[in-house]
């Protein structure tokens, strides 16, 4: 039996989205009237309320011209928002003129059911470039899919749906904007930061295999009261409360909070660090006895260095590493949710772990009163306005800032933090604070609003989640009140946290084999060796070309023949190594795009600038890629040195 037009559409949606798939199914009867209609041009067209979605005359001619109109269309790296299905002309009007990527969003369910009732759109939804949403707070899990933004990102719609829905179009105008900076500059930070991830995973792989597992505590904490702890200014407001019932409730922290909460005596149970480089000044100078560290495998591997109790591993699921670590440790990382935040990482072990009710302190995700921070954390960045409306972030104290961080080249890291503070201060926007009042933030802050958000809807079916009444940003999903009045309804009776981790330590037994990761070392190492050898020879075919091409000033055959030399090494790279396995994958991300986009278009190399664009991608690619290599092969030493040291002892 054939499959009806809805039949075939829902199959695709429910690809990625089984329950959207099955809300649209279930619609028997409208709440809105509905009307078909055609076009003069005999264009299928429907009647919301009284109000027409497309023009009533050629409804494929207006989609067209909306296109023809949208920068960057034919940009295979653009996201282009539709806002409105309608009967589904503008999307098809995209998919057939552009090469970006889609997001439909149609916020009427009704809409979407009358649509797919009776066009079939099935072609259009199968494209993996392709994702259908119903909720504005889909776009973060919908960016996930189509990867990072690479290229810019455009905003369509029906001028009927700026009729029926003004404010969304307004507000989600202005949403976009905030997703396209953050979204920008994560794709741009994957880029320069996957390489030193990925070395930190290297370099850590020994201390991976010691640490105990996170997993041996699932549900070991189940119904005791959880304070998450973040650096916000309204911590200061509550920290006489928790010292008050600190041994009623099981503590986490994060890293940068760590100090503030020491210095009013109060000794968290488990601090929460990710950071691969920076993060250091958290965790010196200070008396970390008794305190259970929760780590990400990429963390900077100088708070190895420190004196540390017990680490539980983090594998955050969202890390180009994460399936590798998957294989080799028989841990599933799926659980370990993560969204570029440390206090999600937190929030999520306290959840991991069984605790119910968890309330948040000190996730102002906004700025207060001139502070950043709570007062004594790790960092000290401040804001002031300096002009009316305009807000700049700044650090009045650099040796406060750096701590007892032994930094080499103190210098550059100031200069790379103004830098940073001047690009942060110039993106600068507002959330809605807990009073309904308006409160200067930072993108990713307002974006993180969102995440907590989103978390909430996944959490609170199992866990009863609260935020401190402080006049942070409102998080929806999270009840406002006041600490005082959640530790004396909540954490009435004593909790022997020590306890309960050793007895749950006892009793499970990990996945992890010491074989494993000593042969993963070892074989790794000699794949970096053999890697760094290919890239040795195309750096030297590479300078044979440039010598060649200086001499030459124009293409010859000889320059061509050098040309296709290195492009078979290039070839081997990618098709021995970088296809093959994720460690080299995330290793060499930056210079693998930065290659591919540059030869997936065909280019006259006859033409000056295009050869002297590909010395300078050949330098890069070889000179960079040969530093990651060698700084993984150092790392690798190391660690099959730890693991041989290891097995020897064993063996006495």
């Amino acid at each position: 039996m054939e499959k009806s037009i809805l039949e075939k559409n829902l199959e695709q949606i429910a690809r990625y989205d089984a329950a959207l798939a099955k809300s649209i199914a279930s619609i028997k009867e409208y709440t809105h009237n509905l009307e078909l209609r055609e076009t003069t041009c005999g264009d299928l067209n429907l009647v919301v309320d009284g109000h027409p979605l497309h023009d009533e005359v050629d409804a494929v001619y207006e989609a067209e011209q909306i296109v023809a109109k949208t920068k960057y269309r034919d940009e295979k790296d653009t996201i282009h928002i539709i806002f409105g299905l309608g009967m589904g002309h503008l999307l098809q009007a995209f998919c057939k003129n552009s090469k970006g990527k889609i997001i439909l969003y149609e916020p009427d369910i009704e809409i979407l059911r009358a649509a797919l009732e009776f066009v079939d759109l099935s072609s259009e939804l199968s494209k993996s470039t392709v994702m259908l949403i119903d909720k504005e707070e889909k776009f973060e899990i919908a960016m996930g899919r189509l990867f990072f933004l690479k290229g810019e990102m455009t905003l369509s719609f029906l001028t009927s749906y700026v009729q029926l829905y003004p404010s969304v179009v307004s507000e989600l105008k202005k949403k976009l904007v905030m997703l396209g900076s953050i979204y920008t500059n994560a794709y741009k930070e994957l880029q320069r930061q996957s390489a030193n991830w990925t070395v930190s995973v290297l370099n850590n792989l020994f201390r991976i295999y010691k640490n105990e597992e996170l997993e041996a505590l699932l549900d070991k904490f189940k119904d005791k009261p959880a304070v998450i702890v973040s650096a916000g200014p309204s911590l200061t407001e509550n920290v006489e409360y928790i010292k008050q019932y600190r041994d009623n409730v099981v503590v986490f922290c994060v890293g940068t909070a760590l100090k503030t909460l020491l210095k009013n005596g109060v000794r968290p149970d488990f601090v929460a660090m990710i950071e691969s480089r920076y993060c250091l000044t958290q965790i010196l100078d200070v008396d970390l006895s008794g305190i259970n560290f929760i780590f990400y495998p990429s963390i900077f591997k100088g708070v190895y260095e420190c004196d540390l109790d017990r680490v539980f591993n983090y594998y955050p699921d969202n890390m180009i590493t994460t399936e590798w670590l998957e294989n080799l440790s028989g841990i599933k990382a799926d659980k370990y949710k993560s969204r570029g935040t440390v206090s999600i990482c937190a929030l999520e072990s306290a959840y991991l772990l069984g605790c119910n009710p968890i309330i948040l302190t000190g996730q102002d995700l906004a700025y207060r009163n001139g502070q950043c921070y709570a007062s004594n954390s790790a960092y000290n960045i401040k804001y002031r306005e300096v002009s009316t409306g305009k807000f700049e972030l700044f650090v009045d104290d650099y040796d406060k800032y750096f701590g007892a961080a032994k930094l080499k080249d103190k210098d550059e890291s100031m200069k790379k933090i103004q830098e940073t503070l001047e690009e942060n201060s110039k993106n600068l926007c507002f959330v809605v604070g807990q009073n309904g009042d308006k409160l200067l933030t930072s993108p990713a802050y307002a974006m993180f609003v969102e995440h907590f958000e989103n978390i909430a809807l996944e959490i609170a079916p199992y866990a009863k989640l609260f935020n401190t009444k402080s006049g942070g940003a409102q998080i929806n999903g999270f009840e406002n009140i006041k600490m005082q009045d959640f530790l004396e309804e909540y954490a009435a009776e004593k909790i022997d946290v020590e306890k309960i981790i050793d007895l749950s330590l006892r009793d499970y037994v990990s996945p992890k084999e010491f074989a494993k990761f000593k042969t993963t070392a070892n074989t790794l190492l000699v794949s970096f060796e053999k890697c760094l050898n290919l890239f040795d020879k195309g750096e030297g075919e590479f300078k044979k070309l440039k010598n060649s091409y200086q001499r030459a000033k124009i293409l010859t055959g000889e320059i061509r023949d050098r040309i296709g030399k290195i492009s078979d090494i290039y070839s081997d790279i990618i098709r021995e190594y970088v296809a093959k396995d994720r460690i080299f994958f995330s290793l060499l991300i930056r210079e693998y795009y930065m290659m591919n986009e540059f030869l997936k278009e065909p280019n006259d190399y006859t033409d000056k600038e295009k050869m002297d664009e590909l010395l300078d991608i050949l330098q890069d690619f070889f000179s960079s890629g040969r530093q990651w290599l060698g700084l993984g092969i150092d790392f690798l030493k190391k660690q099959k040195e730890l693991f041989d040291e290891s097995s020897s002892s064993a063996c006495k």
